[in-house]
């Protein structure tokens, strides 16, 4: 699914600590659909039709600093 930036209406990187991301790996969080094989580290947005989406990513911080690109 693409997901164009106008259709974003908040998102972040989650960083979770080491030990709970291997707890309840069928968790989701606010009915979120997620795409991830990394547990719970990535990126989490919300668009403005109030879908909830988790992109999990082992590289957190080149996401980040890509984000950043994109944003600023």
């Amino acid at each position: 699914r693409h997901i164009s930036w106008k259709e974003v209406s908040f998102c972040e990187i989650v960083e979770t600590n080491e030990s709970a991301q291997w707890q309840g790996a069928n968790i989701t969080f606010n009915h979120e659909r997620r795409f991830s094989v990394c547990g719970r580290n990535g990126l989490h947005l919300t668009t403005k039709d109030g879908r909830k989406y988790f992109i999990g990513s082992s590289k957190l911080r080149e996401l980040e600093k890509a984000l950043r690109k994109v944003c600023i």
